[in-house]
């Protein structure tokens, strides 16, 4: 399943997010042939991913005190 998004735009004039793409060099390669300017390739994650990453730190850091 494809995850990889696009972030366009700034602070100042707003963010939109462009995808789903395959992978790196397919959003690369669309931001480069639409001229888009400042841009980033991100990775989405599911919502339960994101927290059971977080709880694994939380729990390795209280492991090592």
């Amino acid at each position: 399943m494809p995850t990889t998004i696009l972030i366009c735009g700034s602070p100042a004039d707003g963010f939109q997010i462009i995808g789903l793409f395959a992978n790196k060099a397919d959003a690369e390669t669309y931001a480069e042939d639409n001229s888009l300017r400042d841009w980033w390739v991100a990775e989405l994650t599911s919502p339960e991913v994101f927290a059971e990453r977080r709880w694994k730190q939380f729990r390795a850091a209280r492991g090592a005190i």
